[in-house]
């Protein structure tokens, strides 16, 4: 529990000391350019393969998989329903921040530390069906609503197709999968390397939240905060509730699962929205708070 408030803490002052450095004027909107790339393109994919050092085969694996793929695809419609007719932008936005958990940056390294080993391999795999959509399938779905001139059905198929497969991260995700189900185990020495090089994440996400965040908003910006953020937290409530009613999962796997829909707005989020031009302070507050949440309900699940 101590070693929970001590990460905790460590994250929130990383987000102070971005917006701090932002308000001094040392970092600025190109800055949150470099470091999305940086962490799109460099860190994170070092740190998917580092996770899967500890991937390992059971019987329940493909139920994990699903749980994380589905609870995208429901959190990515309701925020489409959220969001109703409103500018381009802002749909993007919502389908965004609406779905995505931060599990291997976030929730992971907490479950490893407070719970059992089997508890990992629960939250990889649903880290894997959740980055389907997270990382891959999001940012084109986000893409279309903005395009005006979204095509047929075989064109938008195509679209989103292109643009999942040309997604570092996913691609990187995918052929760790395709390897580890093949059971071939990277050598030792390139997971510690990898384990270094994608470090950087957790903290590269936290300042580019810190530099996102902004107090002065509009009453209409607050008000997308808030169904946001009521969204993904009503929903993660009720995907617990599904959760606990399925009977091949221990007290262990639910809890670990519960920890998943919990998990604050994903570590990429933030890249993506700069990404289509959304509004950064509705963004970087969502990105904030819902840090700050996530970090509340893990200290009541794991006491």
């Amino acid at each position: 529990m101590e070693q929970l408030i001590v990460k905790s803490c460590g994250y929130i002052f990383l987000i102070i000391l971005g917006y701090m450095l932002k308000r001094m004027g040392i970092f600025d909107a190109d800055t949150k350019s470099i470091l999305g790339k940086l962490l799109l393109y460099i860190t994170l994919p070092f740190a998917f393969i580092a996770n899967f050092r500890s991937f390992q085969k059971d019987e329940l694996l493909v139920w994990y998989f699903l749980i994380g793929f589905v609870t995208n695809i429901i959190s990515i419609w309701c925020g489409r329903i959220l969001c109703g007719h409103r500018e381009c932008r802002d749909r993007a936005m919502y389908l965004i921040e609406c779905s995505g958990y931060n599990i291997g940056a976030f929730a992971t390294p907490m479950i490893g530390s407070m719970l059992p080993g089997q508890a990992t391999v629960v939250s990889s795999m649903f880290d894997i069906g959740n980055s389907i959509m997270c990382i891959g399938g999001i940012y084109p779905l986000s893409r279309r609503e903005i395009k005006k001139d979204k095509g047929n059905i075989r064109e938008q198929i195509m679209f989103i197709v292109k643009n999942l497969f040309s997604s570092i991260p996913f691609d990187t995700y995918l052929v760790m999968l395709f390897i580890s189900l093949a059971g071939i185990r990277l050598p030792s020495v390139v997971s510690d390397v990898a384990g270094d090089f994608g470090a950087p994440s957790i903290i590269i996400t936290m300042i580019m939240i810190g530099i996102s965040f902004e107090i002065n908003v509009s009453k209409e910006d607050i008000s997308d905060i808030i169904k946001i953020l009521v969204s993904r937290y009503v929903l993660a409530v009720l995907f617990i509730v599904g959760i606990r009613m399925l009977p091949m999962f221990d007290e262990v796997q639910k809890q670990t699962l519960s920890i998943c829909v919990f998990a604050p707005v994903t570590s990429i989020s933030t890249t993506y929205c700069n990404m289509c031009g959304c509004k950064a302070q509705v963004y970087g507050a969502v990105s904030s708070i819902s840090v700050i949440i996530s970090m509340i309900i893990y200290v009541v699940l794991m006491s």
